[in-house]
């Protein structure tokens, strides 16, 4: 029985720790990212439920949500937008959310998730992830003119 005991100790002790890891390597991932084209900040964060989200938080140009398939969001801004919505994590990826492209006015399933050099990749996607695009993002320079007022 002692034996048994332990064995179910360490189990729950390995899941705690693994569980903690992963936690944590997905807690990179929160923070300010700055858009490959150098044009917008966005800040990735965890929300109450534990899921993960995303807005825009400083554009060069804060255009409107013009394509929304919704005539009255049209109106709003770029930086009110939580165009990443619905992300779990599953160790360094986000998983089963969406972005919303208000480019297009399309929203597409997405996954995120941190690469070896410290960038982040963003794979938005109809379907299945092979028939997508992926944009790579940086974290801003500490000074950069889109950060301030915001940490």
């Amino acid at each position: 029985m002692k034996t048994l005991n332990l064995v179910v100790a360490i189990l729950a002790l390995v899941v705690y720790s693994s569980s903690a890891v992963l936690a944590q390597s997905t807690d990179k991932i929160v923070g300010y990212w700055e858009a490959p084209e150098k044009d917008g900040i966005i800040e990735i964060y965890k929300k109450a439920d534990n899921t993960y989200a995303g807005q825009v938080r400083w554009a060069v140009d804060n255009y409107k949500d013009v394509h929304n398939e919704n005539p009255n969001l049209r109106n709003r801004r770029v930086t009110d937008i939580e165009f990443l919505q619905g992300f779990t994590a599953e160790g360094n990826t986000l998983t089963g959310g969406t972005v919303y492209d208000a480019r297009s006015g399309n929203t597409y399933s997405c996954k995120i998730w941190l690469n070896s050099d410290g960038s982040l990749s963003l794979r938005g996607y109809l379907g299945f992830s092979l028939l997508g695009k992926t944009e790579v993002m940086t974290r801003p320079a500490p000074n950069h003119v889109g950060l301030r007022g915001l940490k």
